[in-house]
């Protein structure tokens, strides 16, 4: 339809974040062709931790730590390659 796609990837810990499932993504998102105009790695952070506890919810991911830097770096080197317009952040 000639709109452009901003494709964005949360990272969790042991969910998503091994080296096959990220570069298995990008490569989809390499088929999508033209219409992706770039691709944004999400780290998990807790900011929205005490939001869940406000609401007498229970938090799932209660106790997964945000990934290390360095991970997320070799991340996004490893989708480069398919997709050259990434952000990690977005």
């Amino acid at each position: 339809k000639g709109k452009k796609l901003r494709i964005r990837i949360p990272l969790i810990p042991g969910c998503n974040d091994s080296e096959e499932n990220i570069e298995a993504t990008a490569k989809f998102v390499e088929s999508l062709g033209a219409s992706v105009e770039g691709l944004d790695i999400l780290p998990y952070h807790r900011l929205g931790e005490p939001k869940w506890e406000q609401l007498d919810r229970e938090y799932t991911l209660s106790g997964v730590k945000p990934p290390e830097r360095e991970h997320v770096m070799m991340l996004k080197d490893l989708v480069t390659p398919y997709c050259p317009n990434v952000s990690v952040g977005g």
